[in-house]
């Protein structure tokens, strides 16, 4: 069964993931003491990190630790291990390419697929959500394919079938993500969200939750 939150900045949406795992899944509570492996790969080549640490802040309110899954620092083996040991599954944002690039230094995608279909919860934030779509290439216009020289294709992990969009009408991301649906929107089921958005996923249903404004 697939669990999925996708968001494009976890941080803003900290209260809708909580109430994805206690409302819809009820595991709040049951992942207290429990493991969260967090890949931050996506940011090695920008300069901002700070969503890597408010991720692993709320994650520790949550009563989880944290491993940390750097992918240009573990062979494959290890990944998979690490993966294999815990119960959520980050991806955090960055660069879309170079992610996927890594991923498949370390033939991680149909590791990564099958443990997600098998209920490994799976948590993307930006470029972690965008590689859940059938192929990156979209994100061209707003991610950097040079940052990727070793990319050996722009397929993605295909466990959803449509294209996510994140940080839609949301700066300084606007002006990249409106180029991207005008280019795309008559060929490619996009599905746009801004940063107090996430799209939940339970096997082949299919949700966009907003955060309520108080």
């Amino acid at each position: 069964m697939k669990k999925m939150f996708l968001t494009s900045s976890f941080g803003y949406v900290e209260k809708l993931f909580k109430n994805f795992l206690e409302n819809d899944l009820g595991l709040e509570n049951k992942l207290k003491g429990k493991t969260v492996a967090l890949i931050p790969t996506a940011a090695l080549v920008e300069n901002i990190d700070i969503h890597i640490k408010i991720a692993m802040e709320i994650y520790e309110s949550l009563g989880m630790s944290i491993t940390l899954l750097e992918l240009t620092e573990v062979s494959e083996t290890k990944a998979k291990d690490l993966i294999n040991d815990s119960n959520i599954l980050h991806i955090s944002g960055g660069n879309t390419f170079f992610l996927m690039q890594e991923i498949q230094k370390k033939n991680l995608s149909d590791f990564i697929v099958k443990k997600v279909e098998n209920g490994l919860i799976y948590v993307g934030e930006s470029a972690g959500s965008a590689i859940m779509s059938p192929d990156i290439e979209y994100v061209s216009e707003c991610d950097d394919k040079a940052f990727a020289p070793e990319l050996k294709n722009t397929k993605g992990l295909n466990l959803l079938p449509f294209y996510p969009v994140p940080h839609y009408q949301s700066e300084p991301y606007k002006e990249s993500c409106d180029r991207l649906v005008q280019k795309y929107k008559d060929k490619l089921h996009l599905v746009p969200f801004n940063n107090i958005q996430a799209i939940t996923v339970e096997d082949d249903d299919y949700n966009l939750v907003t955060l309520q404004k108080i």
